[in-house]
């Protein structure tokens, strides 16, 4: 047994290790460890491996939670309508609880259904194996496998490589979705992952731009209004709006309002992918962009004015800026392209520590006619 020495005098401790308590829950715990009265670490029987903290009067009175099971669902017991009875063995949250049958089966189910005891036995369930449902979208999807009422796996006819876990009350009623069929323009799905929801936050700018990116190169409707689209494309990963929004939504540029740039990393490019595209602010993005040629004939950057040829550069916010007034359109335009190239490699580096690496290195090479596409 543990004592303090208070004024010469031996004290025994209230708590000591290997002292049992029990919460008002009815959950036990064992103390492992001792400081001081305000710090007792114990072990709750339900979890083993997580040590948590209390005071010894909180210990005492019964007045402690487990920590590490919030809702105090761990070890309690359920009996369903058939009088079965099944034990929490792992709470991650309402809609997924796993339980432990009686006889050892392991089932994952929902909160709702445990205080409802509207929950059965997998193993009754395994005459579901290999039925058939059809969606409200017309799609049809057999069960491959039973986890749970909450988690029945299944395959959708044409897409045996991905599957899917549905609720079987979202079978029964037809309210569930194959998220790999291209429905985006023929080519775009949304996949399965952890951006599933787009509406009310702020994944849906992530979606907005994914969708107008596939509208670039696969609407029909878009590229006659916009021709300078036709001829590109999206890589096979990208189609996928889980794969595209987990790029996005991590790349270190995201949250500042940059735009999704295709043509700075490699010239003459008409892919969108990981390796080709990167992030840019608008006044760079906008600075970049455009075609190596002129609407009215004559070299970028110029314009006549009489006799002569005026060179002029656009510096957006700033205005345009007078470069001089030239005899021949070539000498106007030379100064025009040494204005242009020393232009954004001066924004490139005011906006050094605002980029990604190798955008940055991409605009101090930048050019008005890279030799990739003269």
């Amino acid at each position: 047994m543990t004592f303090n020495m208070n004024n010469g005098r031996e004290k025994k401790l209230l708590t000591s290790v290997e002292d049992r308590y029990e919460n008002k829950v009815g959950q036990w715990c064992t103390v492992i460890r001792y400081e001081d009265s305000k710090t007792v670490t114990v072990v709750f029987d339900e979890c083993p491996d997580i040590e948590c903290n209390y005071t010894a009067g909180d210990l005492r009175r019964g007045c402690f939670k487990n920590k590490s099971d919030p809702m105090n669902m761990l070890g309690k017991k359920f009996k369903n309508n058939s009088g079965e009875w099944v034990t929490v063995v792992e709470y991650k949250r309402a809609i997924d609880v796993v339980v432990k049958f009686e006889d050892g089966a392991i089932m994952k189910t929902a909160t709702s259904y445990l205080k409802t005891g509207t929950f059965t036995h997998p193993d009754k369930f395994t005459s579901l194996i290999g039925k058939r449902f059809k969606n409200k979208q017309g799609d049809w999807c057999t069960i491959i496998e039973y986890r749970g009422a909450t988690d029945i796996l299944v395959e959708f006819d044409g897409y045996l490589d991905n599957h899917k876990s549905v609720a079987l009350a979202a079978l029964q009623k037809g309210c569930f979705k194959n998220n790999y069929k291209p429905v985006i323009y023929g080519v775009g799905y949304l996949g399965d992952g952890n951006y599933q929801g787009t509406k009310g936050n702020r994944l849906d700018i992530v979606y907005g731009i994914w969708n107008n990116m596939l509208a670039r190169n696969y609407d029909a409707y878009t590229q006659t209004k916009q021709p300078a689209y036709i001829g590109g494309s999206v890589c096979e990963e990208w189609l996928n709006f889980n794969n595209f929004c987990d790029w996005y939504v991590n790349h270190e540029s995201y949250g500042l309002g940059y735009n999704l740039d295709k043509d700075l990393l490699v010239k003459g490019n008409r892919l969108y992918s990981p390796e080709t595209c990167t992030m840019l602010p608008i006044e760079i993005n906008s600075m970049i962009a455009g075609s190596p040629k002129s609407k009215n004939g004559l070299p970028l950057g110029v314009n006549k004015i009489d006799n002569g040829y005026v060179a002029r550069l656009n510096k957006h916010s700033e205005g345009r800026e007078y470069l001089g007034y030239y005899k021949t359109p070539e000498e106007a335009h030379e100064v025009y392209v040494t204005a242009k190239e020393r232009y954004v490699h001066n924004t490139a580096i005011k906006w050094a520590n605002r980029l990604e690496w190798k955008a940055f290195k991409a605009l101090m090479n930048w050019e008005v006619y890279p030799k990739e596409v003269i």
